[in-house]
């Protein structure tokens, strides 16, 4: 069911979602039988449980509960999903093979729909998006083909680096693979997606020890038959470039915007949620019934289902006591990049592996506070965001065990 995640993905929110409560279900029916009690004892897993029960009271006492549990109560299934995967990789020998695998065929498989659905206006299934040049995920009317390329990207290197030899069959393939998802990533419209394929091409060039030269040489190359797109193919300038632009109104003689006029009036709303509820917030995933409110009403565009910026999000609907436990992972990932930038610079020596860093980067594209984002709230998103955690700290786990 884990190995299936990434395929899972592809399809929308429902099957992701099912896949990782069925497997958490036997992971804890497991965990009792074997008596490994220590998953749930260690300081993060303890971390995450408050996490969870703040999300639970503070959903509980807010003016909308029942609609605010339905995101809360069973939020635990994502730190169900870390311990899971942590489980896997410290018990069984062969799994990051077969994750590795499914998520490379995962990836084929959306580059292929991609590519299909650019050339021929529609999915492999006959699917046509609503909007021009945006596409959709393989059997979902999801616009997030993108987001899945561009996050789950550093953690497909960061899982091909860690398992195979490298030779000239492999470093072509995957030269041919950086530049087929850095071009299709443009061509799905995405614009924070490829934004966040930026971020972590640049994190790899700076902070990964092999691969460096490799990188470059493709994004290069990838870059070139982007501009080259972009002069054949007006559609598709007018809406990651030109579009961009006017947005941000760069071009119109007025004050820029925070990424949109739409996007500026979302934040704006939240903000004033957030001034009149700074401690525990309005309750989780409660933005959509508070929007339309007089009193945090912005203007026309204020109201949608989420005010697409995590940390607006976070603050304006759990407040300054949920951002805490936000802030303290931030924190500890963003020591992790200075020590190792620290080290490097100073011992020439490499703190972290390569496979650390690109499961690294997975976060901080998750972490990332300045582009759009979607619902922190939402299933599908939050499989992603918590997919790579496991992998990164399941030495953690394996040294409990020998210790």
């Amino acid at each position: 069911l884990i190995c299936l995640l990434p395929l899972a993905l592809l399809t929308g929110p429902a099957l992701p979602d099912i896949f990782m409560s069925v497997a958490g279900l036997l992971f804890l029916i497991t965990i009792i039988l074997q008596k490994k009690f220590h998953y749930f004892t260690n300081k993060l897993t303890i971390i995450f449980l408050f996490f969870w029960i703040y999300l639970l009271i503070n959903s509980i006492f807010s003016e909308y509960a029942i609609f605010s549990l339905k995101s809360s109560l069973f939020y635990f299934r994502f730190g169900l999903l870390v311990l899971c995967i942590c489980y896997l990789l410290n018990t069984q020998k062969d799994f990051i093979d077969k994750f590795t695998n499914f998520l490379i065929f995962a990836f084929l498989i959306g580059i292929i729909s991609g590519y299909y659905q650019y050339f021929f206006s529609e999915t492999i299934f006959g699917a046509k998006s609503i909007y021009e040049n945006r596409l959709l995920l393989l059997t979902s009317d999801q616009l997030l083909l993108g987001q899945f390329l561009s996050r789950l990207f550093p953690l497909l290197l960061a899982l091909v680096l860690y398992r195979h030899e490298r030779g000239s069959f492999f470093y072509c393939l995957i030269f041919i693979v950086f530049i087929l998802t850095d071009v299709l990533i443009y061509l799905s419209g995405e614009r924070t997606a490829f934004a966040l394929l930026l971020l972590s091409t640049f994190l790899f060039l700076i902070f990964i020890k092999n691969f460096k030269i490799f990188r470059l040489f493709s994004i290069i190359f990838s870059m070139l038959i982007i501009v080259w797109v972009s002069i054949v193919n007006i559609d598709i300038k007018q809406r990651n470039v030109d579009e961009t632009i006017s947005q941000l109104g760069i071009n119109s003689g007025e004050r820029l915007h925070i990424f949109s006029p739409t996007h500026e009036s979302h934040i704006f709303s939240g903000y004033k949620m957030f001034l009149d509820n700074p401690i525990i917030g309005l309750g989780p995933n409660l933005f959509r019934k508070f929007c339309d409110d007089e009193k945090y009403n912005y203007d026309e565009l204020s109201c949608s289902t989420h005010p697409h910026n995590t940390y607006v999000q976070i603050l304006s609907e759990i407040g300054i006591v949920g951002f805490l436990f936000i802030l303290l992972l931030l924190i500890s990932v963003g020591y992790k990049f200075i020590k190792h930038s620290y080290i490097l610079i100073s011992k020439k020596n490499y703190h972290l592996s390569d496979y650390e860093i690109c499961l690294l980067a997975c976060i901080a594209c998750s972490l990332w506070p300045f582009f759009p984002t979607l619902n922190f709230f939402n299933n599908w998103i939050n499989v992603v965001y918590f997919l790579p955690v496991g992998f990164l700290i399941s030495k953690r786990f394996e040294n409990i065990i020998e210790n």
